[in-house]
């Protein structure tokens, strides 16, 4: 499978940007907390580490069998290098844009250039969608009920991290909009673009096709669901709480590797309620809020010196690892197929020719032939006419 040369720079942009984040995630723990017990690094056991990094990456082992399922039930016919190529794209990419925004749409690109119909791709990802909903929250009210963890600060985290906007931002946004627009009619491309814009034959082509053909896909997908697939349906939504639980476990195995004695279930919820909270930070990934959250969240669980360097632990293993693993196995698996010149093409002339080939030639020497009889005949009738002697 090709990768589009618009991956490529993402993941190196990836691997370049996530060790800036690592260096300012210390920085920012030493500058947040002077008096953190730093010493208890050297305390965190191997083996605690090793299993937190294992509910950090086992997610996407559980990814990859929910969507090759549906590329079985719906005979996509694609390659575990190209499911893999996807899940892939898709956690660096929900990692490196804003929570809320997520990375399905990576994964739907790339299913698309597998040979995917925009529209069941679309249906993929709404799919999975439904998966990671469904019983996700059905489990987190089961926990909630019968271990409901206490001294929670969400009015603290939710004020601090509200956006809030005043009517002078909503003008100065016009303001630039509007500015923007006029300075663009200055240039004839843009002018054309807005004509054909208001032309009912673009929105034909261009909105109202593709819409309408995704929607029948996106229809037909669950049409067969709703006959053959609920099973399997039921499979993978199993599956995907299964992910999510250990993505939701991976600060309870750093917790025990620092010496503490966390309640599964209640950790359990504490994280699932701070990536939540993380879908109203706006930043990439979201760098710089994820921390404090995680602090907000957990403050009065964790002793107080080691609250950051926690946060930074947690920050690591469930993101920096994450994307730095992800981005190396895209950049591993990608082809050196896609080149920004094209190789000459050489002809290869062969002494045999096809059937077709050889009519057409048979043909060609006919009508030749012909020509040049016909031109002989013509020279002949002019040598024997009397009127072409001279006098």
């Amino acid at each position: 499978m090709k990768i589009s040369l618009l991956i490529r720079r993402a993941v190196r942009i990836t691997l370049f940007v996530t060790p800036l984040a690592l260096f300012g995630n210390i920085v920012y723990t030493l500058y947040e907390h002077e008096n953190t017990d730093f010493l208890s690094i050297f305390k965190l056991q191997p083996g605690w580490l090793l299993l937190a990094l294992v509910f950090s990456l086992s997610p996407w082992l559980f990814s990859i069998a929910r969507l090759s399922l549906w590329s079985q039930f719906f005979k996509l016919k694609l390659t575990t290098r190209q499911i893999s190529e996807a899940v892939l794209a898709n956690e660096v990419a929900a990692i490196t844009t804003p929570t809320a925004v997520g990375g399905g749409y990576a994964k739907v690109g790339l299913l698309m250039l597998a040979g995917v119909s925009p529209g069941m791709a679309a249906s993929l990802m709404v799919i999975g969608s439904i998966e990671d909903y469904l019983l996700v929250p059905v489990v987190v009210a089961v926990c909630w009920t019968f271990f409901p963890p206490e001294n929670i600060h969400l009015a603290a985290a939710f004020s601090r991290y509200m956006p809030e906007i005043e009517l002078s931002t909503y003008a100065i946004f016009a303001a630039t909009t509007l500015l923007l627009f006029s300075t663009a009619l200055f240039f004839p491309r843009v002018r054309l673009y807005i004509a054909k814009f208001f032309q009912l034959s673009w929105w034909r082509s261009r909105i109202l096709a593709p819409f309408l053909k995704a929607i029948i896909d996106f229809k037909t997908a669950f049409v067969m669901i709703s006959k053959g697939g609920k099973s399997r349906f039921f499979l993978t939504t199993v599956l995907a709480t299964a992910q999510w639980i250990l993505r939701y476990s991976v600060f309870t195995a750093i917790a025990f590797g620092l010496g503490y004695s966390p309640d599964p279930v209640e950790f359990f919820l504490l994280q699932w309620l701070v990536f939540m909270l993380l879908n109203i930070v706006p930043t990439p990934g979201a760098i710089g809020g994820a921390e404090m959250i995680f602090m907000y969240i957990f403050k009065g669980f964790i002793p107080a010196d080691s609250l950051a360097l926690a946060a930074g632990y947690w920050r690591f293993v469930a993101t920096y690892f994450q994307l730095m693993i992800a981005a190396l196995l895209l950049m591993a698996m990608e082809r050196p197929e896609i080149h920004l010149r094209k190789k000459p093409v050489r002809a290869v002339l062969t002494g045999r020719q096809k059937p077709a080939r050889q009519k057409v030639t048979v043909v060609e020497n006919n009508r030749l032939q012909s020509s040049m009889f016909a031109a002989k005949a013509i020279s002949a009738e002019k040598v024997t006419d009397p009127a072409s002697f001279p006098e």
